[in-house]
């Protein structure tokens, strides 16, 4: 008999600490799963519109594809073994980078025709199958064993693990649509002022240099300024939540383990 999971209260606390207690010794990998998949897909992108022809080409296509998901299997795998075992020294091989795309492409093998046929039997052999990576990580089942391992824990248990999954995300997801906002609100609020200027200085006629001088040379300074100001905190916020989402997900597969009947 399983017994009762992790509770989404404890997932959220634990999730709220692991933001501010391990954003230092995981920064690397953190900014790494974000930005670096992202840095690869675009050196593969931007010589496409200089070479159109490299858009149809499927080696290019293939060889980028390979880069970009081996990096963000690299960078993840490393971040996901950092909370699993809570080591200062974290190390993702090659080897492992290769096993865990051979598990993605298992579960791909049997999750597509799921999807194609219905969507919620895609759904729930998702979730099934969710595990598969930190099984691998932790107790090296790669595969087959990896993917049947993961049912296995999740089996019986279905609903309990996909509320867990659900809910800390919806708290975040609505957690950083409120900050956002507050301060997308708010640097609309002070462009506005200067960009009316420039607009009224228009409309009565006055030429495109002086109505750019009408908005103050504060207001030039300020934009970008502001605009760097969202950036960073939209990275800062990208990092927080990129943590507490692995905080649950590594919890949520740890009290599987724990709690499985033997």
């Amino acid at each position: 008999m399983n017994q009762p999971l992790i509770g989404i209260d404890k997932l959220l606390s634990e999730s709220w600490n692991a933001m501010f207690k391990e954003w230092k010794p995981t920064l690397g990998w953190t900014l790494g799963a974000i930005f670096v998949p992202v840095l690869v897909n675009l050196a593969f992108s931007l010589p496409q519109i200089a070479e159109p022809a490299l858009a149809e080409n499927v080696i290019y296509q293939l060889v980028a594809f390979i880069l970009t998901y081996g990096a963000s299997l690299y960078f993840v795998a490393g971040l996901y073994r950092y909370f699993l075992d809570k080591k200062s020294e974290v190390k993702v091989s090659f080897q492992d980078v290769v096993a865990l795309a051979w598990i993605c492409i298992l579960g791909g093998l049997l999750l597509i025709p799921a999807f194609l046929l219905f969507v919620l039997p895609g759904i729930w052999l998702s979730i099934m199958f969710y595990f598969a990576i930190p099984i691998y990580l932790k107790e090296g089942k790669n595969g087959w064993q990896a993917l049947k391992t993961s049912y296995g824990l999740v089996k019986g248990r279905w609903w309990a693990t996909f509320v867990r999954l659900l809910v800390p995300n919806i708290v975040y997801g609505i957690g950083v649509s409120v900050i956002f906002g507050i301060i997308a609100a708010a640097l609309i609020a002070i462009a506005s002022v200067p960009i009316s200027a420039f607009i009224y200085a228009l409309e009565q006629g006055t030429e495109q240099s002086q109505a750019m001088a009408a908005m103050g040379p504060i207001a030039l300074i300020g934009l970008p300024v502001g605009l760097l100001i969202f950036f960073v905190i939209a990275v800062i916020i990208s990092v927080l939540v990129t943590l507490a989402q692995t905080s649950v997900f590594v919890n949520i597969y740890k009290s599987l383990s724990e709690t499985a009947s033997k």
